[in-house]
């Protein structure tokens, strides 16, 4: 794999470079582009990074569900690439947003822009990136659903059923 500099544009550098395999439709290219963007030794990583206590609660799921969220990201740059637009990529403020860290950490927030799309819906995110280990690492723990309209549930207004005064001491 190639190697991508720490910042905005070597994330969209690496990302450009998926999104030619999906246009090829290079799956196996893709898929191995996406496992190198895990996190090595995650479960020490998040500790180390989060703490104890946030670590461990973000360490079991990202490994559980890894694989399935490594998949849904392929097809989400499958999608992508049938799609007019660009990568938007912005450095976060990882101090501010995690509280717990327990040093340096750079980190990344991928977004889709769509020229086309109504103002305001214009950029639409797809995934936070950390650069760990030489290398551009997807936090697949945080999952934005691009695209996908948010479920509505039918909700049912509160209704009283008794209503109790309440007591006073004298």
């Amino acid at each position: 794999m190639a190697a991508y500099p720490n910042n905005s544009e070597g994330l969209r550098r690496l990302l450009n470079n998926m999104l030619d395999a999906a246009k090829s439709e290079d799956r196996s290219k893709l898929q191995a582009m996406i496992r190198e963007t895990e996190i090595p030794n995650y479960q020490s990583w998040f500790t180390t990074n989060f703490g104890q206590e946030k670590g461990e609660s973000w360490a079991e799921p990202y490994g559980r569900w890894l694989g399935k969220h490594e998949k849904e990201f392929e097809e989400l740059l499958v999608q992508l690439s049938q799609m007019d637009g660009e990568f938007a990529i912005a450095k976060m403020d990882t101090a501010r947003r995690y509280d717990l860290l327990n040093g340096p950490l750079d980190g990344y927030l991928a977004s889709w822009k769509r020229p086309t799309a109504p103002k305001g819906d214009q950029l639409v995110k797809i995934g936070d990136f950390f650069f760990v280990d030489g290398k551009f690492r997807w936090d697949s723990t945080a999952q934005y659903f691009a695209f996908q309209k948010p479920k509505t549930a039918s909700i049912l207004p509160a209704k009283l059923l008794k209503k109790v005064s309440p007591e006073y001491p004298l």
